[in-house]
């Protein structure tokens, strides 16, 4: 049903283990949808080809090293898996890799999946406009019976610098507006953020409010420190709405 999707949360919310996870399914799981008699099942993937893309490979590789450690011993032996610093070998059918810096080396690669990490810091002084465009390329050259896709995980947006992130926003709010008949509904967006109608400046309890809203299934998250981190007089009216509340702020001035 789905191209490509993009999750979104505010931060901390565990983006990057649950994009670790993700790739470990692509990788070993049962992520492709194929035929079983009447029905559907999953069936995992015959020569996986699975690339986290950031800004930078170090952010790649902190992604790598959380998706390893997921896999206990048995795991790694039942699968028969090789896991290394910048790639992870199932040995004889396919890897889960870190793209390199360069955009041009990756042209080509024949990916099955491709996570792009923090797509929010993806610009185009960045280079992170043309690791985009070569990782949307790579796995829409494939034909539909392999079933590959790409997943973006980042934070909201800054509105008006052309983040692939805003790109990604901008391209799924279109295909849902319902004004454009050509279009495809296949970005799925998956975004959990607090309501933009509470006045979390003005007010303690809309802030604790909102808080709850963005964090409703990061259980983890210590909602009082949270609360004060926006609340510090060093935390900008913008910053705090876009990484904290997870909504979209322009300018600090427009707060």
């Amino acid at each position: 049903m789905y191209r490509s999707g993009v999750k979104r949360g505010a931060k901390g919310t565990g983006k990057d283990p649950f994009g670790a996870a993700h790739c470990n399914l692509e990788l070993a799981g049962p992520s492709q949808l194929v035929r079983d008699g009447d029905g559907w099942t999953g069936a995992p993937h015959r020569m996986p080809l699975v690339q986290i893309s950031s800004n930078s490979e170090d952010q790649s590789k902190d992604v790598l090293r959380v998706a390893n450690a997921m896999w206990s011993n048995d795991a790694r032996d039942w699968h028969q898996l090789d896991c290394g610093e910048t790639r992870t070998i199932l040995k004889g059918r396919g890897r889960l890799e870190v793209l390199t810096a360069s955009e041009a080396s990756s042209e080509g690669d024949p990916a099955t999946f491709i996570m792009l990490n923090e797509s929010h810091h993806m610009t185009a002084t960045s280079g992170g406009h043309r690791v985009t465009e070569v990782a949307r390329r790579n796995v829409g050259k494939s034909p539909e019976a392999l079933q590959a896709r790409m997943c973006e995980y980042t934070n909201a947006h800054t509105m008006g610098v052309d983040s692939t992130a805003e790109k990604s926003f901008n391209a799924w709010q279109k295909q849902i507006s319902g004004k454009f008949e050509n279009l495809n509904q296949d970005i799925l967006y998956d975004s959990i953020e607090a309501d933009p109608n509470l006045s979390v400046f003005d007010s303690q309890d809309d802030l604790r409010a909102a808080l709850r809203q963005a964090y409703s299934d990061a259980w983890w998250a210590d909602l009082r420190r949270l609360e004060a981190e926006v609340l510090d007089p060093r935390t900008a009216p913008a910053e705090a709405i876009r990484f904290y509340l997870n909504g979209l702020a322009a300018r600090e001035d427009a707060w």
